[in-house]
């Protein structure tokens, strides 16, 4: 399982960069609460179904500051015994 966070603010191209990779067959959601993630995750590394092997989540960079400081631990504390998950982190910081 391949898992892409993009984050940035407003018009810093996080919106283009998950339609390119729709266009590259990954199942994309723009603007997701960094809130909705854990539950998020959780379903997508338990579910058996392969349309969520190649994921990548858009998050504004607005997010409550208490919020968005979890996703680095989301990312490096989802696991499970079957899939071998592969995270990638990209940030917009013009």
């Amino acid at each position: 399982m391949r898992l892409i966070f993009l984050s940035g603010l407003s018009g810093s191209g996080k919106s283009v960069a998950l339609h390119m990779l729709e266009d590259l067959d990954f199942y994309c959601i723009d603007n997701i609460p960094a809130a909705l993630l854990k539950p998020f995750i959780s379903h997508t590394v338990r579910s058996s179904s392969t349309v969520y092997e190649r994921t990548a989540i858009g998050i504004d960079a607005r997010n409550p500051g208490d919020e968005i400081a979890t996703v680095p631990m989301l990312a490096t504390s989802a696991t499970a015994p079957t899939k071998r998950i592969e995270f990638t982190g990209v940030r917009y910081l013009g």
